[in-house]
């Protein structure tokens, strides 16, 4: 039987390739997935060129308790003396940001150009860690360009503040939680490099500034929620056990111990176990015992008055040696506080927070 003109039109097709296993549209298929990232890459260059590079960064040199502060106790870190000779603001505030300073610049790289860079880094492990437990394309794409574009870390670069690592961190933090969660089926040797990435990024963020317990709730929740989800999938025994265990032993250890060679090192410089002195347990109980003397007349916000001060000089001879610095040129910081909460405060002077 001679085949007509349709049926070796029909046969032909049937003999060549699928459109989809030409080469070009095999590489096409693999790389749909990727689009997201590919286009954030693309942001990220254009955001860097515009924003990075182009506007300056303001340091305020007369600001001795932030840019001035960190600047100076960077230069003392890169010089080897840790941070430098002792005085009243030497521990006032985490040296997170100056290692970031002496590190960076160790390296040449400039200030924003890095403080961006581990912004980009922390939103680029949070995509993939969604991607992993399964977001589509289009959402991991939106949530991509609201984070990059997201005019916070404008404001925060703007200037050389704690700011400009802390968002990062605390975005880093969580990138790295979620991946936690999505890694939680993974090898254990997978699991323990997120935990150990976790646990340091969780140290980082602590020393940088004074209020991070605030991140401990939600990291507590993640951690619960990884075993919940394990158990709710039918893990039981007691090495299932054992990994979950080792995995939080990580995280915890990495965390807690490195922010113990932050504090052993004030130590030993400093006589000071503690990350910053307003942590410390005599400054704790001081402030404490202030704050329990009672007010003539009571004022939201108004700590301690003048004349709750006065009342204390008269009967804490170690109180009364503080006067100078209560009464000194440290009163012009009262007012600040006082304006921002609208406060006229009885005799004209008062400790505002």
């Amino acid at each position: 039987m001679i085949p007509t003109r349709g049926a070796s039109r029909a046969a032909a097709r049937d003999a060549a390739p699928l459109a989809g296993d030409q080469p070009g549209n095999r590489a096409l298929l693999k790389l749909l997935p990727k689009l997201p990232e590919a286009i954030l890459l693309a942001l990220t260059a254009i955001y860097v060129l515009e924003v990075v590079t182009v506007l300056p960064i303001q340091y305020i040199a007369n600001a001795a308790h932030d840019d001035a502060l960190f600047i100076r106790l960077a230069e003392s870190i890169k010089a080897g003396h840790w941070l430098g000779t002792y005085n009243n603001v030497t521990l006032a505030k985490g040296p997170g940001l100056s290692l970031w300073i002496a590190i960076t610049t160790s390296l040449w790289l400039p200030l924003r150009l890095s403080e961006f860079g581990l912004y980009l880094a922390a939103t680029w492990v949070l995509v993939r860690a969604l991607r992993l437990i399964g977001w589509a394309s289009w959402p991991l794409l939106a949530l991509s360009a609201a984070l990059v574009l997201h005019p916070v870390m404008i404001v925060s670069l703007g200037r050389v503040g704690r700011e400009a690592i802390y968002t990062p961190l605390a975005l880093l933090v969580l990138a790295l939680l979620t991946l936690h969660v999505a890694v939680r089926d993974a090898p254990l040797k997978r699991r323990i490099a997120c935990a150990a990435g976790l646990g340091a990024a969780l140290a980082y963020f602590w020393i940088t500034r004074e209020e991070g317990l605030w991140v401990v709730p939600g990291l507590a929740l993640g951690l619960v929620g990884v075993v919940a989800l394990g158990w709710a999938a039918g893990a039981r025994g007691w090495p299932w056990v054992g990994r979950e265990m080792l995995v939080m032993i990580t995280i915890g250890a990495v965390s807690v111990l490195s922010v113990l060679c932050v504090a052993m090192v004030n130590k030993a410089y400093y006589g000071v176990a503690e990350i910053v002195e307003f942590k410390d347990q005599a400054f704790l109980d001081a402030y404490g015992a202030l704050q329990r003397i009672q007010h003539d007349h009571w004022r939201q916000h108004l700590l301690v008055p003048q004349e709750v001060l006065h009342r204390a000089y008269e009967v804490s001879p170690a109180l009364r040696e503080t006067q100078p610095a209560f009464e000194g040129p440290v009163l012009g910081w009262t007012g600040h506080g006082c304006l921002a909460f609208g406060i006229t405060p009885f005799g004209g002077r008062c400790w505002c927070g």
